[in-house]
């Protein structure tokens, strides 16, 4: 196995093969050879080639876009941007480049990283008045730092809408304008996550309503259009939007009610001592379903036109609730005609209910790491697999919320989109080097131990992250090795 003592003076890239540190002008490397012995060199601090140069002022001007990118600054980064300049201007300025100087140079950048780490690129939605003709807009405010404390400020609309002039800034979630093209709007965002599903849910009920036959359905899918209408309006402020939830979810309690066709829950009127009909997939066919004394007492097929009772081979089971428990109401339509295999023809059997769910869903903001080794599969807060969508290997992610569904712990990454905890890991960013106090056996991302590879006693290492794996703290030192903490200085 071979053991690595360095010195190998690399820029931030070397992550991915574990590249090591040293402060010293002049250093003991130490390489073990076969048969167990060990050479020793004393390294000169010698010239810097034009690659280790290249490759450290490249880092630099990497973190310094990073920076520049922000749309606004906070007090950490307007300093680092000063010290970027600076630093820079050293590289620039200074003729006969040493390797010693490089490790100066990275050194200062890993301390400039550190100074922002608690930086985050936030995004923001915002409504604004525009002063000119009093239209109201909606502004997405992209990649915005964001310091824990402080204020962001000089956040420039122009790079979200050209026409506009003026900066924002943001204190405590709250933005103020400078500008004289508009002003902040005095109300709310309509589009958040509870007023979208609050919207969804609304039309899932107009649509069923518009299937129904009755003027109760017709006169509830225009009171419920009515509050889809103004939960979307822009101009809808916060005490409006939260009075036509209210409303809105009284109007569904005390009119509407769901029940069960064949294992699929459906919106229907609240009725009593009367029939209604509802539309199937087919035009000919209706289901007429009759309510007395508050029970749903029959559910035949008939004929969309007549509402007669008409042979079919359409079987239903219909549940007075959104469950299906207990017995169901059978239609006993004739059948057009009986099937030949007589043993494979079965009436409408009751289905088995939909398993419940056991889930609590809490605030916990972390950063989710997706291990190197395969894609992450996401899931629906009902724990069923999304197709079309994965988490890239070896990538971080921002989660805001836990998810305890039937035992399994799951973190959101999106508005609908969940990621299993135990598929990855949850890191901390920790840029800086540590100090190995033994040599040190590396371990993968999910706890195997390393066989081939190992550093080196008193040598410094380049990590980014730190972790919490198999009850052990780790930190990363390559793109998939890890050293544990009780190996440290």
């Amino acid at each position: 196995m071979r053991k690595y003592y360095g010195p190998i003076v690399l820029g931030l890239a070397a992550l991915t093969v574990a590249a090591p540190i040293t402060n010293a002008t002049t250093v003991l490397a130490a390489v073990q050879v076969a048969g167990g012995a060990t050479e020793n060199v004393v390294a000169a601090d010698t010239a810097a080639s034009s690659n280790e140069i290249t490759s450290c002022r490249g880092e630099i001007t990497d973190f310094q876009k990073t920076l520049n990118d922000y749309n606004g600054t906070t007090p950490s980064v307007t300093a680092t941007q000063k010290n970027i300049i600076d630093l820079l201007a050293s590289i620039d300025g200074k003729k006969s480049i040493k390797e010693s100087d490089i490790t100066v140079w990275n050194n200062k950048l890993i301390s400039d990283q550190n100074a922002v780490k608690t930086v985050k690129p936030m995004e923001y939605t915002v409504s604004i008045k525009l002063t000119s003709d009093n239209t109201i807009k909606k502004l997405t405010l992209k990649n915005i730092p964001v310091e824990p404390n402080n204020i962001t400020t000089n956040i420039d609309v122009s790079k979200i809408e050209k026409d506009l002039t003026g900066t924002l800034t943001l204190n405590n979630g709250e933005f103020t304008s400078t500008s004289t093209d508009f002003t902040i709007k005095d109300g709310t965002d309509t589009t958040t996550d509870d007023n979208i599903e609050f919207i969804d849910k609304t039309n899932r009920i107009i649509s069923a309503m518009n299937r129904i036959e009755s003027s109760e359905s017709a006169g509830l899918a225009e009171k419920l259009g009515e509050a889809v209408k103004g939960a979307k309006d822009k101009a809808t402020t916060a005490e409006q939007l939260e009075t036509i939830h209210s409303n809105t979810n009284k109007t569904i309690a005390d009119d509407i009610t769901e029940i069960n066709i064949n294992t699929y829950p459906c919106y229907i009127p609240k009725v009593n001592n009367k029939t209604i009909y509802a539309r199937t997939a087919y035009d000919n066919e209706e289901i007429a379903l009759t309510f007395k004394d508050e029970k749903l007492t029959t559910a035949e097929i008939v004929d969309s036109t007549t509402h007669e009772i008409i042979p079919t081979n359409t079987r239903i089971a219909v549940w007075d609730s959104k469950d299906a428990i207990g017995n169901p109401i059978v239609n006993t339509n004739k059948p057009i005609s009986k099937p030949a295999n007589t043993n494979n023809y079965q009436p409408a059997k009751k289905p088995v209910a939909k398993p419940t769910h056991t889930k609590t869903i809490k605030e916990n903001h972390m950063v989710f790491y997706a291990t190197p080794d395969n894609n992450l599969n996401l899931y629906t807060e009902d724990g069923e697999i999304i197709t079309n969508r994965a988490l890239g290997a070896n990538t971080s992610w921002l989660a805001d919320k836990l998810m305890d569904l039937d035992g399994l712990n799951y973190v959101r990454v999106a508005t609908d989109e969940w990621a299993r905890l135990a598929d990855g890991l949850e890191i901390n960013n920790q840029i800086g080097v540590i100090t190995t106090k033994n040599d040190s056996a590396l371990f993968t991302a999910d706890g195997t131990r390393i066989t081939n590879r190992a550093l080196g006693k008193n040598t410094a290492w380049r990590t980014d992250m730190s972790a919490t794996i198999n009850g052990q703290t780790m930190y990363r030192v390559a793109t998939n090795e890890w050293i544990n903490a009780v190996d440290l200085k």
